[in-house]
């Protein structure tokens, strides 16, 4: 499954942004990139929409850190577990990009 970013994931990440799977919304990155509320719970968009966020950071971003997703720990949800696959890593903060 391929994401794909809003128009607005192609600029800075200072503005609200968000990804789409199959035409419905996945995640959505709230301004300053610290908070993500995930609007689905398939697997295949999780890690679509995982796979997107750390794409960005690597090649966009120069420190991206998660610090809440759905308003909860980013390692107790399905999408912080799928951006640890993707490659961020556990920080005292939240997710860190690396």
């Amino acid at each position: 499954m391929e994401i794909t970013l809003s128009r607005r994931f192609r600029g800075p990440l200072t503005s609200a942004n968000g990804g789409y799977a199959c035409g419905r919304l996945a995640a959505f990155v709230e301004r300053g990139g610290r908070s993500v509320s995930s609007y689905t719970e398939e697997p295949d968009d999780i890690g679509a929409a995982a796979a997107a966020l750390a794409d960005l950071a690597r090649t966009r971003l120069r420190r991206m850190v998660v610090t809440t997703i759905d308003g909860a720990d980013p390692a107790t949800t399905a999408l912080g577990r799928a951006l640890v696959a993707a490659g961020f890593a556990p920080s005292y903060r939240g997710l860190a990009a690396r």
